[in-house]
């Protein structure tokens, strides 16, 4: 679920939210334990949802392309 901006946030666990003098919403971490599982938790989901991309069609066909040219000693078409 994507949040949207200019609705309420997602706020993860031991983050705190307050505006800002502009009025803009911020996020504050809390201490070193919260800050490393918010990275880490982002970081995972952001891996994860990389790997599930999978790979480009025109990436595969250019793999395919070199390794034909491998099997035909290097020359390029």
């Amino acid at each position: 679920m994507e949040p949207n901006p200019a609705d309420e946030c997602l706020v993860p666990h031991g983050v705190q939210k307050y505006m800002s003098k502009s009025g803009k919403m911020s996020m504050q971490l809390g201490n070193n334990e919260e800050k490393e599982r918010f990275i880490d938790e982002n970081l995972r989901r952001v891996y994860e949802e990389t790997m599930d991309e999978g790979i480009p069609d025109k990436f595969k066909d250019l793999l395919n392309k070199l390794k034909e040219q491998e099997k035909s000693g290097g020359k390029s078409e």
